[in-house]
């Protein structure tokens, strides 16, 4: 399905539900590990909502999130979907990420079907082939639940690598996630680092001298023009360590301070600690 989305973060307190939560509730104990997750690490995979931010897919993480106490979610606001379209987002999502039995399945195949929908429609939506739902709404003289031992303990095998697959690929993803979040953040560090040092190549190359050069220096730590270069040293020695964090100070301050200090001794020290 292509349509027109966009992710946005938005106010817990806009999003509404409506009729699209058509599975059952997921499991007390699996609920209470999706509410951990959510506190620890927030919301990973948008909620899917329509331009009325009515949910789609994603009430049990909307519930979870207000239960947890989070304030703002990321979503994925759909427009211009029809009531067909909404309904094959909130059948087809759950059936790909959670482990819904298949008695579940069954019963909600003999519900649309009920109300007219093609076999070809359930099966797009429910995510089985179409003759999976042709057997399941006509096969009516089987009570469910009654296949042999063997196919049984087949399907159920099955189900239960399916759930272990995607759980594995969950994780390889958040691991992929952190990553990703160090590396900017490191990069941003850098660019930062970068960018402070341009900054004081600027303004030395402003004054065309090493000896007008010092005098920006001076008024960096707080001393007066006539200052020479080792009283400039020793006061940005103790400049960064009152602008350590340990002592009080900053991030952002002490980090100014040390590069400061580094283009200093470059310059004027030949790059001496």
């Amino acid at each position: 399905m292509t349509k027109n989305h966009q992710l946005e973060t938005v106010s817990i307190d806009a999003l509404t539900t409506a009729h699209y939560q058509v599975w059952s509730d997921m499991p007390s104990e699996t609920f209470a590990k999706l509410k951990e997750d959510i506190a620890q690490h927030g919301i990973i995979y948008p909620i899917i909502v329509d331009e009325n931010y009515v949910i789609l897919d994603g009430h049990h993480r909307y519930k979870a999130s207000q239960e947890v106490g989070l304030t703002e979610l990321l979503v994925k606001l759909y427009f211009d979907l029809t009531e067909d379209e909404k309904l094959e987002i909130a059948h087809k999502m759950n059936t790909t990420t959670r482990e819904l039995s298949r008695k579940e399945k069954i019963e909600r195949a003999r519900k649309l079907r009920s109300e007219n929908r093609s076999y070809r429609q359930i099966a797009q939506w429910l995510g089985v082939g179409k003759s999976t739902v042709e057997r399941w709404i006509n096969d009516e003289g089987v009570p469910r639940g009654t296949k042999t031992a063997k196919s049984s303990d087949t399907k159920q095998q099955r189900e239960s690598e399916d759930h272990l697959r995607l759980i594995r690929e969950n994780e390889r993803l958040k691991r992929e996630l952190d990553t990703v979040t160090r590396s900017y953040n490191e990069q941003k560090s850098k660019l930062r680092s970068l960018e402070d040092e341009r900054e004081f190549y600027r303004k030395y190359s402003m004054f065309g001298s090493h000896d007008k050069g010092i005098k920006i220096f001076a008024h960096f730590v707080g001393l007066d023009e006539t200052a020479n270069v080792e009283q400039v040293d020793k006061a940005f020695r103790k400049a960064k360590g009152r602008a350590h964090p340990d002592a009080g100070g900053s991030t952002w301050a002490s980090a100014r301070y040390n590069s400061g200090h580094d283009l200093f001794k470059r310059i004027y020290k030949g790059g001496a600690a």
